[in-house]
């Protein structure tokens, strides 16, 4: 496991920086005089780019999680890091974003990795829901005292889960039917991760209904 580690972080490395200069290159592209389809194809590098991205930090994070590195930080703001990284798909597919950040306190957890939770959280939602669709965000507070957690709850109007999908939707490679597009380790890399930050994550879903996930963060880890 210790060198399947070590091959995974050479690979990501190797991967990591030619897929930076790749969206970057797309950025610049798009801010250059080029007519509305030439517009469309650097949009569609940087979005393809984001999406490998994610890929090769899921690898890495499921052979070798790095520690922890926890600081007191605002979530509403790294909520809306992780939005900004969707801004393209979700414009170009007139989705819609409810927000509802409320007056929640700050948490104790580590941005790197707790965006990269989140980021497949809304990623497999952005999946679930068709174009003009709804995604939904709210950040409150549970419990009071030494309990009082600090939830992130993603919900959107997709086609929902079975009672059977939500039960084994966090294992690799999950897919609900034969022959469909299977979600990969992402939900399994959230799972880990909110998990390390002593907090947890839960779905719940009607088919036909779409389906909400809940990520909570203990304000403190005393």
């Amino acid at each position: 496991m210790a060198a399947l580690g070590r091959m995974a972080a050479n690979l990501a490395h190797q991967i990591r920086n030619p897929l930076t200069a790749l969206g970057g290159l797309a950025r610049r592209l798009a801010g250059l005089k080029i007519d509305e389809k030439g517009l469309r194809y650097a949009a569609g590098i940087n979005t393809e780019a984001a999406r490998l991205e994610l890929v090769l930090n899921n690898m890495f994070a499921y052979v070798q999680p790095p520690p922890l590195v926890l600081q007191r930080r605002n979530i509403s703001e790294a909520v809306e890091e992780c939005l900004r990284s969707f801004a393209q798909v979700i414009g170009e597919r007139g989705i819609e974003v409810q927000r509802d950040y409320g007056s929640v306190p700050e948490a104790l957890f580590d941005n790197r990795q707790f965006t990269l939770a989140l980021k497949n959280v809304l990623a497999n939602a952005l999946e679930a829901v068709g174009d003009g669709g709804l995604l939904s965000i709210a950040v409150t507070r549970e419990g009071e005292g030494e309990e009082s957690m600090v939830a992130v709850e993603v919900g959107d109007n997709g086609p929902g889960l079975e009672a059977a999908a939500l039960e084994t939707m966090f294992e690799p490679f999950f897919t609900t039917k034969v022959g469909e597009k299977k979600v990969g380790l992402g939900l399994t890399i959230a799972k880990k991760i909110i998990e390390d930050h002593r907090g947890a994550i839960r779905v719940s879903g009607t088919p036909g209904r779409g389906t909400t996930v809940t990520l909570t963060l203990p304000e403190t880890q005393e």
